[in-house]
């Protein structure tokens, strides 16, 4: 194979379990993947989501992967908190790097410690809306929501939370609470106004800061 394992798609592998019952090994809590023996010779690892798994001739090359927490497969189009899920699994550690890449990227001298000065507005606006609708998502998604959801995490007095999701791995989506579900998700509406090139500062502002119920 060229290595330990080899990628195969997911009706490929379902074809060589014959009893999902009898020939299931283990379940991993963590990444959500499914051990099974194959019919004949080897073991099949399915993710908890896509189209794609594993299969390898040793059940210790599974459990190695299930070991490091990581299994080798990637969305086609991963999505942005896949892409980030080192850093914003911890969050408050990384404020202060997303507020610097926000401002190199819109040449501002943002904060979190005040409300965004009104007088910002225009020029944020003007230089997220002359990118690609794409490009404008792509460098945007990520350090608006973080900076945007300190401001409202500060002026609310929450605090971050976490809320795992899965793909081929699990990640993160970041969100404020106060508790009792009071709940904020910066990323709200967000990338419909990136990628619709409708992005409006003060809209966004007021749609984050609303009390939202999503989890």
């Amino acid at each position: 194979m060229g290595q330990d394992y080899k990628i195969m798609s997911d009706r490929e592998l379902l074809a060589m379990i014959s009893d999902m019952d009898g020939q299931f090994e283990y379940y991993d809590k963590e990444t959500m993947a499914k051990v099974f023996r194959a019919n004949n010779k080897g073991f099949i690892l399915l993710p908890a989501v896509g189209r794609k798994g594993l299969f390898a001739e040793q059940q210790s090359v599974l459990d190695s992967i299930i070991k490091s927490g990581v299994i080798p497969l990637e969305a086609d189009k991963p999505s942005p908190f896949e892409k980030e899920k080192s850093r914003l699994a911890k969050i408050n550690d990384n404020i202060s790097y997303y507020l610097t890449e926000l401002n190199s990227k819109l040449q501002t001298s943002l904060t979190t410690d005040v409300e965004i000065d009104t007088s910002l507005y225009k020029v944020i606006n003007k230089k997220i809306r002359s990118l690609e609708p794409e490009e404008a998502y792509r460098q945007f998604f990520i350090p608006l929501g973080v900076v945007m959801g300190e401001i409202v995490r500060k002026k609310v007095n929450g605090e971050w939370k976490l809320d795992k999701r899965y793909a081929y791995n699990p990640y993160y989506v970041p969100y404020v609470t106060i508790g009792n579900d009071n709940n904020y998700l910066p990323w709200y509406k967000l990338a419909d106004m990136l990628l619709n090139r409708k992005f409006d500062i003060k809209r966004y502002i007021e749609e984050v800061s609303k009390l939202k119920r999503f989890l």
